[in-house]
């Protein structure tokens, strides 16, 4: 099960960095911290095998949120913020989705679309603190005041891990139910093709609601790497960064190499720490 596979590296790299983001990093350790938090209250809520709406991109708050609703046996569901209203709320609507986790900044942004929502029990901004007059509005306050479990609550293999809706280029957009066992297949099957020490460093390039970002979020947890997250601005040329971050793994489509490529980026020995170039989503050009 996935659950118990990204708990067990988190215990064994617990002090080498799981996430950056601008100009912060968190570690392993508040990574799991925090998410087994998260796992916590919403058990303590009564919220059980049921689709956690994971609201927005590219903050902390979303990727404790996918790892917490994991540890609790939940199925998370991303929601792009960049959605029309529409299909934002047909979503939550045919995920049956009770639960929001967002950021502050999500939240503030999104939330004249969604707090008419009856369907919503509660929202979750794990690094939130100022709506204590909401009572649906959960917060870090509520995080820190709850007693917490130790270990991911139990799961079958054929239970779901997320549920990711299609674009509806062809009609209505379609959920579709992805497996633990799904993920820990491609998890193993990918694990020795790379060999990588932990402490490397890892892009995220792809929405949460792109599917690649599965392989970006946990085949680098559970082999020990940190998971760079590039800014909207960062991903049009991305150079730079892959230079700063000291990029180990690099995962996007190719549209981004050849944005490199046209603007005289790839020349060789252009990126020295770069051990691993994986590339998915659409074609991949012989010339590029």
């Amino acid at each position: 099960m996935v659950s118990q596979m990204l708990h067990s590296a988190m215990n064994e790299y617990n002090h080498l960095s799981a996430l950056k983001i601008g100009e912060r990093n968190i570690t392993y350790n508040s990574l799991n911290k925090v998410s087994l938090q998260i796992a916590s209250l919403l058990l303590r809520e009564g919220v059980q095998r049921d689709n956690i709406g994971i609201l927005g991109q590219r903050n902390y708050s979303v990727y404790m949120g996918i790892l917490g609703s994991i540890y609790s046996g939940n199925t998370y569901v991303p929601i792009n913020k960049k959605y029309p209203e529409r299909k934002i709320k047909d979503i939550i609507q045919d995920a049956n989705i009770k639960v929001l986790i967002c950021s502050e900044e999500d939240w503030n942004q999104l939330n004249s679309i969604l707090s008419s929502s009856n369907a919503l029990k509660f929202v979750l901004i794990p690094e939130g603190d100022a709506f204590k007059s909401d009572n649906r509005i959960k917060t870090a306050f509520d995080l820190n005041n709850i007693d917490v479990i130790t270990e991911p609550v139990s799961v079958q293999p054929s239970d779901n891990l997320y549920v990711m809706f299609t674009s509806g280029s062809t009609g209505k957009p379609k959920g579709v139910q992805v497996m633990h066992s799904n993920v820990a297949s491609l998890i193993n099957s990918l694990d020795p093709v790379y060999v990588i020490d932990p402490g490397y460093n890892s892009s995220q390039t792809f929405d949460l609601s792109f599917d690649p970002s599965i392989c970006d979020m946990f085949l680098t947890w559970y082999k020990g790497g940190s998971l760079c997250v590039l800014s909207e601005e960062e991903l049009y040329c991305p150079s730079d960064y892959i230079l700063r971050e000291k990029i180990h793994f690099w995962h996007s489509v190719p549209t981004l190499a050849n944005n490199l490529s046209r603007l005289g980026y790839l020349e060789p020995a252009s990126f020295p720490n770069l051990k691993y170039s994986v590339f998915a989503g659409e074609p991949f050009p012989l010339k590029l």
